[in-house]
């Protein structure tokens, strides 16, 4: 009788042992280590790594060269571990860059020209030369427009044939300014000016492939191509809020968007209609997802959150960071970055 009641007492304990480690929470996902580029006072405007291992940042500071007004463009081929600042910008008057691959890349100048390369960036040939757009001061000139320089300020390329370039498009009661969104078809050689159909200046650009699209502007409408930029839909149900700062899909109809108060809009239907959440209540500025499940944000005071639930519940994660974050870039659940000001740039290992 003992020797069972013993049996029994070791059976409960066993139990118990197996409940608790079954109840208890689950460690980190994964662990953000700051990453020192050697440019402590840059802020990051576009991070584009091709690899875990192998990127490019785009970075300004009031204190950079003069040569290229603040601008320095940096590369690196081992993790972070070195940096180096792109060879003969100066030279070629470029502030940001945009490659796919370790050979293909296109530039912005500083004149808003835009430029290619095909061998990592050592030489640049011109593709576009900046037109001319009419912009209108209000508040001292209400009555006669003048006209600028193109205002590009940003191009991304989802091939080697098919990219776009966007800029302008302000509309206040100070300043109103023609807007222009171009397009190529054959790696930059010539560009088509779509009609600029937002309602002000463009917040982000998101492609899922080279055809199907989605923006918002500063004034909160959304709009979505399905011919990869030649035509915009707004979407009549424009969420009612602040704009949206970055977009995220898998595909034509999963997506998400970040914005204010830590707002994470949820789409099913490709951008028809949202489901509101939250992760805290900072300015979120970018979001990336590895699956329909997994997925992060990020934004002000150096805030990163995860989901594992495709957004329905979003955990806080450790980034011991005080500056605002702005991009996010992940290689699956285990492998990612993050940028934003100060200079501040964060690499992600996954630990399960």
């Amino acid at each position: 009788m003992k020797e069972m009641c013993m049996k029994y007492v070791l059976w409960l304990s066993l139990l118990s042992i197996i409940f608790c480690m079954s109840c208890s929470k689950p460690g980190p996902a994964g662990k953000w280590s700051v990453i020192e580029t050697g440019k402590p006072d840059n802020t990051v405007f576009e991070m584009n790594f091709l690899t875990p291992e192998s990127g490019w940042l785009s970075t300004w500071s009031g204190d950079g060269p003069k040569e290229t007004e603040g601008w320095e463009v940096l590369s690196t081929i081992d993790g972070g571990k070195t940096w180096n600042v792109l060879a003969d910008q100066a030279k070629n008057k470029i502030k940001q860059v945009y490659f796919i691959n370790g050979k293909s890349g296109w530039a912005l100048t500083l004149t808003n020209d835009i430029l290619a390369t095909k061998d990592g960036g050592t030489t640049w040939e011109l593709q576009r030369k900046a037109g001319k757009v009419k912009v209108k001061y209000n508040y001292n000139n209400p009555t006669a427009p003048t006209e600028t320089r193109d205002p590009i300020t940003k191009l991304k390329f989802y091939s080697e044939k098919r990219g776009w370039a966007w800029g302008g498009g302000r509309q206040d009661d100070s300043y109103e300014q023609e807007g222009i969104f171009l397009r190529t078809e054959d790696g930059g050689k010539t560009w088509e000016k779509a009609d600029y159909s937002f309602s002000d200046e463009l917040k982000t650009v998101y492609f899922l492939d080279a055809d199907l699209g989605w923006v918002s502007d500063r004034k909160g409408g959304l709009y979505r191509t399905v011919d990869g930029g030649k035509s915009w839909q707004k979407d009549p149900e424009d969420i009612k809020q602040s704009p949206i700062n970055a977009f995220f899909f898998i595909d034509l109809n999963k997506g998400w968007g970040v914005g204010s108060n830590g707002y994470v809009g949820r789409t099913t239907d490709g951008g028809k209609t949202w489901i509101k959440g939250r992760a805290g209540k900072s300015f979120l500025n970018s979001v990336f997802f590895v699956d329909e499940k997994v997925g992060w944000v990020a934004g002000e005071n150096g805030e990163i959150f995860r989901t594992e639930d495709g957004g329905l519940k979003w955990e806080r994660q450790e980034s011991s960071l005080p500056a605002t974050l702005t991009h996010l870039q992940f290689f699956g659940n285990r492998q990612g970055w993050a940028a934003g000001n100060a200079g501040y740039l964060l690499r992600y290992e996954g630990l399960r």
